[in-house]
């Protein structure tokens, strides 16, 4: 009998020390947002727009020389820019010579979708 009662005390004790540990839940940093502004963007429009969007060039093609000037193009809802950095078609795209790279495409079109911040 001592026995039987000294195996259920163990047995009590060994089940109550078990208990379930949870894991903690991984701590998920968020990657920095990355804002491109004006200056971080303007060495593409420099060395990829400006030849042909300058003022002197022609009156009917937008200015591209200043932000003041870009800003001015996107504000018009009929601005066409970032169809034509994504388009394929020959006389359409921008540049017309294709040689934008992706990775600038896609800053110049992240930069406009943020609002184009100076």
């Amino acid at each position: 009998m001592k026995q039987t009662i000294f195996m259920f005390f163990v047995l009590l004790l060994v089940i109550s020390s078990c208990k379930k540990e949870e894991m903690p839940e991984p701590i998920v940093t968020p990657e920095p947002q990355v804002i491109n502004t004006y200056t971080s963007i303007k060495s593409i429009i420099d060395n990829n727009c400006v030849q042909c969007h300058a003022t002197a060039q022609n009156a009917f093609i937008a200015d591209f020389t200043s932000y003041t000037n870009i800003s001015s193009y996107l504000d018009n809802p009929d601005n066409t820019m970032i169809d034509r950095l994504n388009s394929d078609e020959e006389f359409y795209k921008m540049p017309p010579n294709g040689e934008l790279s992706q990775t600038d495409k896609d800053l110049l079109i992240a930069w406009i979708n943020d609002g184009y911040i100076e």
